[in-house]
């Protein structure tokens, strides 16, 4: 993502944190405070179905509290777009059906329900202080090629 960006915008001055700790609010709130941060894409998640269900509280804690901690930074320091990824994972297991964002959410593990939790928090942001707020999931594209 960093290098399409990059390539598409050379222009921008693009900011990667990939080192520290996103429920930091202290490294999160330096941040915004040094640099004049307009759009915020938010892809920092604990993932892999498996350990969720061995570290739960971590995947909360990652996943949701750190999901916060970045949003109320973003909103006090007055972001233009703040753009979420999560995971078609909050809609459960749909492999014979298609599924969109009305579709009901049906976590079925605790990393779905840790997305899903930061997907609300992400839309209350929205709704209290009009933050403008985008979540994805992910899209599988299936092509044949002959």
């Amino acid at each position: 993502m960093i290098i399409t960006l990059v390539e598409k915008f050379p222009q921008w001055q693009i900011i990667n944190l990939d080192k520290g700790d996103i429920c930091n609010p202290y490294l999160i709130n330096t941040l915004f405070e040094r640099e004049n941060i307009d759009i915020v894409f938010h892809f920092a998640a604990q993932t892999h179905v498996d350990h969720s269900f061995r570290w739960p509280a971590e995947f909360k804690r990652v996943n949701v509290d750190g999901t916060r901690v970045l949003l109320k930074a973003a909103c006090e320091a007055g972001v233009e777009k703040f753009i979420y990824a999560s995971t078609d994972e909050v809609y459960g297991e749909s492999i014979d059906k298609e599924c969109d964002e009305f579709c009901p959410r049906q976590p079925s593990n605790p990393y779905a329900a840790s997305k899903a939790a930061a997907e609300s928090i992400v839309l209350s942001y929205w709704k209290k202080y009009k933050v403008i707020t985008v979540y994805t999931t992910t899209i599988i594209a299936i092509a044949t090629i002959e």
